[in-house]
């Protein structure tokens, strides 16, 4: 890394990347049209194949689909191409959490 590249450790940058290369993941319709809230603690995961910088994780809720309670997912920051997407599981299905204590205990296991 050198010492003039953005780690991207908040949500404040990752928004900034996100919006210089065109995407609008956290524009104010986007979240509005899903009543998405955005977590500000940001994880940092380790290298991987599809991933070699490591990849910047957080956590999103939105209204579930019948609008009775919130959903939580993992989004998942790109540090090389600015893209976020959903965490997705073995077989592409975006993996969705019904307790915030859920989502916590897979990121410990599974990303960070």
């Amino acid at each position: 890394m050198t010492s003039t590249e953005i780690r991207h450790t908040n949500i404040g940058q990752i928004k900034k990347a996100n919006e210089e290369k065109g995407f609008y993941w956290f524009s104010p319709e986007t979240l509005r049209s899903f009543k998405a809230l955005v977590e500000s603690r940001v994880y940092e995961t380790k290298p991987s194949y599809e991933n070699p910088k490591g990849a910047r994780v957080w956590v999103e809720s939105m209204r579930n689909a019948d609008d009775t309670g919130r959903e939580f997912k993992v989004a998942r920051f790109d540090v090389l191409t600015g893209d976020i997407s959903y965490e997705r599981g073995c077989h592409g299905a975006i993996i969705t959490f019904v307790t915030k204590k859920s989502i916590q205990e897979y990121l410990e296991c599974n990303l960070l």
